[in-house]
C-alpha cells in the first residue's frame, strides 16, 4: 500500500474541533475562525468534526470516502486535539 502522508508528517498537523455554521451553497467550519471548502459534507449544521489546520490551510480527514472523524463527547469549538 503507498503511504500518502507520513506520520512524522501527520504528528505537525494542528487539530482542532470545527463546527459547521453554514451550508448554503458553500461549508463554512468555524475552527477559532471560518473556512470555506467546497467539500460536501453530509453532517447537520452545528455537528461538530475534528479538521487540522496546515501552514493556514484547511484538511478535513476522513476515514473513508464517507465518514468524517468525530469528537466522542462535547467539546468546545476551537479546542486543540491531540
Amino acid at each position: 500500500m503507498k503511504e500518502i502522508v507520513k506520520f512524522s508528517d501527520w504528528a505537525k498537523l494542528e487539530l482542532r474541533v470545527g463546527e459547521v455554521v453554514d451550508t448554503k451553497g458553500k461549508t463554512i467550519i468555524n475552527c477559532g475562525r471560518n473556512f470555506t471548502t467546497g467539500l460536501k459534507l453530509n453532517i447537520s449544521k452545528g455537528d461538530k468534526i475534528v479538521i487540522g489546520l496546515s501552514n493556514g490551510g484547511l484538511i478535513i480527514p476522513l476515514l473513508q470516502s464517507n465518514i468524517i472523524i468525530v469528537p466522542e463527547k462535547d467539546i468546545e469549538t476551537g479546542s486543540r486535539v491531540g
